[in-house]
């Protein structure tokens, strides 16, 4: 008995081999959005710190140059303005994966600036904001220490 070669493929293979892709690009799917999820997450705590930085810097600058500034709250285009004697010297834009939404003072106030002597004593205050995550955050600066941290 001769057998004649087969060409082709059988359904069974390519069942199989549709099986094993489907599996396989369902764990690269779960794989990218972890990875992605991971770099918004980086980029929000990444752009929280550049906020404090620019805090910390506007106080320095205001020491140096003996002088009393301010920084505004600018919530509709999510950015923070830095004043010497009424010029704009400085201002920080947010990215998009932060949403600026209020300046609380003394516990219940808002207003939109923040005052720094030239001393480096910052009014205390809560810049509220959240984030791409979805996440409530304030940057708090603390009574005559000049001390700003993210909670």
């Amino acid at each position: 008995m001769q057998y004649k070669n087969k060409k082709g493929i059988t359904l069974v293979e390519v069942l199989v081999t549709l099986g094993i892709l489907l599996i396989v690009l369902t764990l690269c799917n779960i794989s990218i959005k972890n990875v992605q999820k991971l770099i918004i997450c980086n980029s929000v705590r990444s752009e929280e710190e550049s906020m404090v930085d620019f805090i910390q810097g506007v106080r320095l600058e205001c020491m140096e140059k003996n002088s009393d500034g301010e920084i505004i709250i600018d919530c509709m285009r999510d950015r923070f303005l830095f004043t010497l004697e009424n010029k704009i010297i400085r201002q920080f834009e947010c990215d998009n994966y932060i949403d600026l939404y209020g300046l609380n003072i003394n516990g219940g106030e808002y207003s939109n600036f923040i005052k720094i002597r030239k001393d480096g004593y910052i009014s205390p205050c809560s810049i509220l904001f959240s984030n791409e995550m979805g996440e409530e955050r304030r940057i708090t600066t603390t009574v005559n220490l000049g001390y700003v941290q993210i909670k």
